[in-house]
């Protein structure tokens, strides 16, 4: 059986615009307060934006709150960095209830709209007269929107006509939503993410001396094999050297195909090609007849 309820007014805001430049007021429950540009905060990731009423609100607090919190492994997984819960409050209040709802070392967090502006810029303002009532002018419809590289992807609104702050209906604006809602929208978000690529970066010691060694772990593998970092990256001058070999492992000495077999310590060559240019036979397998007995005593 459908709800029977109509949106009371629409956003200002459509999907595909890009989120509207304001400066909110980001508190926590260890923090001090810091002032954000909302807009800056949400380019270049994925935000999830929560829109409350009023803050400490049994809805806001247990149902949209604590649904977000429950589900953040599952929002990280779809590519969701951080879900900011705002509501048309102070700053104190916000801390205050950010402190309640424990939210520390979670993706949540909590910002003030000071004065309304980004509610206002959102087109999301509540006027009818039971919010006015109950939490005063100016306050924000019960909403979640998806903010995906600074552009309002989704925007989903739970306030209706018998219902304007979504009291009883307030599945538009829950994580349930809004994690089918980044189903349709994870792959295309995901197919734009660059791949981890690796980076040269300048750093003494740790097999360095400014020259620079490569971080990414990617590079230490070949056809599935873990290889030496000093396989990769001289410790002296930078350059590669055996890029191919296996990882020495503890007693290998200088079997062939390991990296001490074409490479001294004095990185003088031992096997493989000798000063001339002519090549080297290996040395025959120690045996048990030509193998040096031990002194005796």
């Amino acid at each position: 059986m459908g709800i029977a309820c109509s949106l009371t007014g629409s956003a200002m805001v459509k999907e595909g615009d890009a989120l509207p430049s304001s400066v909110l007021q980001k508190v926590g429950p260890t923090t001090f307060p810091e002032h954000v540009n909302i807009a800056d905060y949400c380019r270049g990731r994925r935000v999830v934006l929560a829109g409350c009423p009023g803050a400490f609100g049994n809805v806001c607090s247990n149902v949209q709150v604590q649904g977000f919190l429950s589900r953040q492994d599952d929002l990280q997984a779809k590519g969701v960095s951080e879900v900011v819960v705002f509501s048309v409050n102070d700053g104190v209040v916000m801390t205050a209830w950010a402190r309640e709802q424990g939210i520390a070392g979670t993706i949540v967090r909590f910002m003030a709209d000071l004065e309304g502006s980004f509610t206002r810029s959102l087109g999301l303002v509540l006027e009818d007269e039971e919010t006015r009532k109950k939490y005063g002018r100016g306050r924000c419809k019960r909403c979640a929107l998806i903010v995906q590289e600074g552009i309002v992807q989704r925007i989903n609104i739970a306030s209706y006509s018998d219902d304007p702050l979504g009291e009883r209906h307030p599945q538009m604006a829950c994580v349930e939503k809004v994690l089918s809602d980044l189903e349709a929208l994870s792959d295309s978000f995901m197919s734009t993410r660059e791949p981890l690529s690796p980076k040269l970066v300048g750093t003494k010691g740790f097999y360095g001396n400014g020259n620079g060694m490569l971080l990414n772990r990617a590079l230490l593998r070949h056809n599935g094999r873990p290889t030496s970092p000093l396989s990769s990256i001289s410790s002296r001058s930078g350059s590669p050297i055996n890029s191919a070999r296996p990882l020495l492992t503890s007693g290998a000495g200088n079997v062939p195909g390991s990296p001490m077999s074409t490479m001294s310590s004095r990185g003088s060559p031992t096997y493989g090609t000798s000063r001339s240019g002519t090549p080297k036979s290996d040395p025959p397998t120690p045996t048990r007849r030509n193998r040096a007995l031990p002194a005796q005593q």
